[in-house]
């Protein structure tokens, strides 16, 4: 009785600990949804597009800052779990790489002006990336100490901070809000990674280990061809239309952050399939109705979404961002590709083909490099769009193939398969066309 007790409370926790990262996530995107309309009121489609791209630099040059080390955060508590650990190795990798890579940045761009922008706009992007380091480092080591309310409390502090703080200031400034805006996002964060690392320091002391840092980097390493190149699918057609105008970046990145709902329910759908599916793995049971679950849950998402698009763009832009019309349900097409990986991805995991894995993102990476380079002189946002759409197929086809063909599970039937292309590509097609 005692042990059944036990257990359950111990599902209580687990359950309950998914909820509160899921939450804390939809939250924050609701944040920046409902924010939304407000930024755009006082700011240009040029000044939303350059706020965009500064963002963008951020989330590539935090790859290279600290050399992924927050990803080997997990593994490294777990297994010096009945032994002295020196945590805070990771803010000193993070502190020693962004300085060295920081001098790099300045020193390259002082000599080829390798950047369009003032050197005080490439100053904060820098001190926002290895804060945003510093803010992975100790989210992480929250999340190995299971204390899922504290990390969903910093996470949502951290969001409301940059909004609050980010409204005030392009309300009150006359230009540069982009810069302004930039402004609040990197104070938020030294506020939130200020707490964190404080907290992680008079806990785990402040001496770092020669040991510990060659396990962490042999760890996250490895790891950053995959992680750069999730980043380069994300962003790499930003920075294409950076180069095109600014005024169509920030009309992209409007249509990006509607369309990016779909992409969060993906995601959080496939965190609850996840266990089930395992499970059922494990046990050799039947797991295809818990995946007819969720492509029937996500796809009531899909047509919601493709088909409200209109109403969403007319309450949360003005007439000078009526171009993401055109833009989300393409956007959204892709994600879908995108939901219909991960189904995939999951069978990769469970088997340990993580090199598998890391090699599509790489080959998706460069097949997005290059259909950003040809569709958006052309196209501009619009071919920004169906960049995207190829490249998120592109993972798709790589995934079912290797799943089909190479680990010989067949998920779906070849008759299932065009079923399922039509319920993604017909919505998409009538919206676009009426």
């Amino acid at each position: 009785m005692k042990r059944l007790i036990l257990n359950m409370n111990k599902l209580r926790s687990i359950v309950g600990n998914e909820l509160i990262y899921i939450g804390s996530d939809i939250l924050i995107k609701a944040i920046a949804f409902v924010s939304m309309p407000f930024f755009l009121n006082a700011m240009s489609t040029e000044e939303f597009g350059e706020f965009n791209l500064y963002l963008t630099y951020s989330s590539i040059f935090v790859v290279f800052f600290g050399l992924n080390v927050s990803k080997s955060i997990v593994k490294y508590y777990i297994d010096y779990e009945n032994s002295k650990r020196y945590l805070a190795t990771a803010v000193w990798i993070m502190l020693i790489g962004s300085s060295i890579f920081s001098g790099l940045l300045f020193s390259v761009n002082y000599v080829h002006g390798l950047f369009e922008f003032e050197s005080k706009i490439l100053a904060i992007i820098v001190i926002n990336t290895a804060v945003i380091g510093l803010i992975e480092i100790g989210l992480e080591v929250i999340r190995s100490e299971r204390n899922a309310k504290l990390y969903g409390v910093s996470s949502l502090a951290q969001s409301l901070i940059s909004t609050t703080l980010g409204l005030i200031l392009v309300y009150n400034m006359k230009d540069n809000l982009a810069f302004w805006r930039l402004i609040s996002v990197t104070s938020s964060g030294m506020i939130i990674s200020g707490f964190l690392v404080t907290r992680l320091l008079i806990k785990e002391g402040i001496k770092g280990n020669v040991a510990t840092a060659k396990y962490m980097l042999s760890y996250s390493i490895p790891l950053i061809p995959y992680t750069l190149s999730t980043t380069i699918l994300a962003h790499v057609n930003k920075l294409f239309l950076s180069k095109v105008s600014m005024s169509e970046l920030g009309i992209y990145s409007f249509a990006s952050n509607l369309a990016m709902i779909v992409y969060i329910i993906a995601i959080a759908l496939n965190r609850s399939l996840q266990p089930n599916l395992f499970e059922a793995l494990r046990d050799g049971k039947h797991y295809r109705r818990h995946i007819k679950k969720n492509i029937i849950v996500y796809y009531v998402f899909y047509l919601t979404f493709i088909f409200g698009t209109d109403i969403l763009i007319g309450i949360f832009g003005k007439e000078a961002y009526l171009g993401a019309v055109k833009v989300v349900p393409i956007l959204i097409l892709g994600y879908g590709y995108f939901f219909m990986y991960s189904l995939y991805i999951n069978f990769m995991y469970y088997h340990k083909k993580n090199y598998a894995v890391s090699t599509f993102s790489l080959m998706s990476a460069g097949i997005a490099v290059l259909s950003n380079f040809l569709l958006i002189p052309r196209y501009g946002y619009f071919g920004a769009a169906i960049a995207t759409t190829i490249s998120y197929f592109s993972l798709f086809i790589f995934g079912s193939f290797n799943v089909s063909k190479k680990m010989g599970i067949f998920v779906f039937s070849w008759s299932e398969q065009l079923v399922i292309q039509m319920m993604l590509i017909i919505p998409v097609t009538i919206k676009i066309a009426i």
